[in-house]
């Protein structure tokens, strides 16, 4: 979801930073989850359903006064 996601959003002229748990272990733009939502206006969240409470609640204070859209599907993977 987050590739093509961000291509459009870049598309449109959007500056787009992915936030992820090892940064250094990818190849895109990408940086600790933290560091992405510091600089952010606007976070979308399209995280595994299991892990997204855990990640609200870690970061609650860097999402605070930030749009945030929730692209999570609650289904569980077979």
């Amino acid at each position: 979801m987050w590739a093509g996601l961000g291509a459009s959003l870049r598309a449109k002229g959007h500056i787009t930073v992915y936030g992820i748990p090892e940064p250094e272990r990818s190849e895109r733009n990408t940086k600790s989850v933290r560091e992405a939502l510091k600089g952010s206006e606007a976070v979308i969240l399209a995280t595994p359903w299991a892990l997204t409470e855990a990640l609200v609640c870690e970061h609650a204070t860097d999402l605070a006064d930030k749009i945030v859209i929730d692209a999570t599907n609650p289904l569980n993977p077979a």
